[in-house]
């Protein structure tokens, strides 16, 4: 029988050794999972609900603005909205290409979206929505 610290002889140069222990530290892995999932069932346990039974609160955030505030973004809402309705009066009387109808209908479902969002009392975003009608409009005016 060979010396254990003699190299074998049939051995390639480049060749890795086999760890002689792999087997002994696959069982410990082996074994030291069990030990955690048998550590996990001692612990509170996970309840699952199917469907969502409970119902989650509804939450808006909002940014607090005050009555002055509020007014003042109604009234910029209502001046916007006018100004692109004006536009798109102007604009009717015009022959449009295909891309400036889609520009108008756009137009048309941002000022019902800002119409929307204010009676929703979310005055912010109406504004938003009334500000791109009213920029997408006189650029439609424009060309």
């Amino acid at each position: 029988m060979p010396d254990s610290t003699q190299p074998p002889e049939n051995v390639q140069p480049n060749a890795v050794p086999e760890k002689p222990d792999c087997a002994a530290s696959k069982g410990k892995k082996r074994n030291s999972k069990r030990k955690a999932a048998a550590q996990d069932a001692t612990g509170p346990r996970k309840k699952v609900v199917r469907n969502g039974s409970t119902a989650d609160p509804v939450v808006q955030l909002a940014p607090s603005v005050t009555d002055q505030q509020a007014s003042q973004q109604r009234q910029s809402t209502t001046q916007l909205l006018a100004a692109t309705d004006a536009n798109l009066n102007k604009i009717s009387a015009r022959q449009l290409t295909s891309s400036q109808q889609d520009m108008v209908t756009q137009i048309r479902n941002y000022v019902q979206q800002a119409k929307a969002a204010e009676n929703a009392g979310d005055l912010q975003r109406a504004r938003n929505l009334a500000f791109k009608a009213q920029l997408l409009s006189d650029d439609v005016l424009r060309h």
